[in-house]
């Protein structure tokens, strides 16, 4: 594998020997308690490995009490914290942990890029941008941008317990991780609640492999949740090899915005040539 700075979701601990072997050493762990989208997460306690960890959820002051805790007792193995409530700015500025804002539909623009990169070390691109958008991005923020390469595309967050408050209007069984059909555009979506909310996940794989070819990106950053375990070793093994196709691992996937852009983005400024 080219020599990339890859940062791997976990989901299953065992999938780690099989990283290392690939040349992936830096690891990303959805905490418990902070974050949501997630079955599987982690106590601090439990980490062991060089990472990175998820806070993904938007806080409120007992959570933000709670953190301070934590991250005066974080173990040196922790190198820096991905997250979304921009809150964390102000408690994060005091430790030497790397810091990369990922705001979802948000990092869409250099001008918001480089204002964000005033506060933090990267910021990983909206996954509504085209190959094309990103790539001016990066070549405009001096190589501190990061890209989501790989996972199901986390496309809505809700404070509510949406499946359970539906469950319980329509007297159903409850269940916190179902797939979804949309009626009119036919495609699934994968609903995942916990009690801090409720995330749904587009219901292909988001590939952006192809971005590898770019060496001006900061990380990489690949989800393998919800990935069975055998595929997860088929795309590992890909990655060794510098192949980032995904046909031998016969699973749904696209490009999405990558090739064509979103119909609800507006067009930059006139004499914004950087946006």
């Amino acid at each position: 594998m080219k020599n990339k700075d890859i940062v791997l979701l976990i989901d299953n601990l065992d999938i780690i020997k099989k990283a290392k072997e690939v040349g992936i050493t830096t690891f990303l762990f959805p905490v418990t308690g902070f974050t949501v989208g997630y079955e599987i997460t982690y106590d601090i306690s439990d980490i062991k490995e060089q990472a990175f960890i998820l806070i993904n959820r938007n806080l409120d002051n007992d959570d933000i009490d709670r953190l301070k805790i934590i991250l005066k007792e974080l173990p040196s193995n922790i190198k820096g914290v991905v997250f979304e409530d921009l809150g964390l700015i102000n408690l994060l500025k005091e430790t030497n942990l790397i810091k990369i804002y990922n705001a979802k539909h948000l990092n869409c623009s250099t001008n918001s890029v480089k204002e964000m990169l005033k506060f933090v070390d990267s910021v990983i691109l909206s996954t509504d941008l085209t190959e094309k958008e990103i790539t001016n991005i990066i070549d405009n923020t001096n190589r501190l941008s990061s890209v989501y390469a790989f996972g199901l595309n986390n496309i809505f967050y809700s404070r509510r317990t949406l499946l359970s408050n539906y469950a319980k209007e329509y007297n159903l069984e409850e269940k916190t991780n179902i797939n979804i059909l949309e009626d009119i555009s036919k495609e699934y979506f994968k609903v995942i609640e916990n009690e801090y909310g409720t995330v749904f996940y587009t219901g292909k794989y988001y590939n952006a492999l192809r971005l590898f070819a770019n060496d001006n990106i900061k990380y990489y950053f690949i989800n393998l949740a919800y990935l069975d375990d055998d595929k997860k070793i088929m795309l590992l093994d890909n990655l060794k090899d510098n192949n980032y196709s995904l046909d031998n691992l016969n699973i749904k996937y696209s490009s999405y915005n990558l090739d064509k852009e979103t119909y609800y983005k507006l067009p930059p400024k006139e004499g914004d040539k950087n946006e």
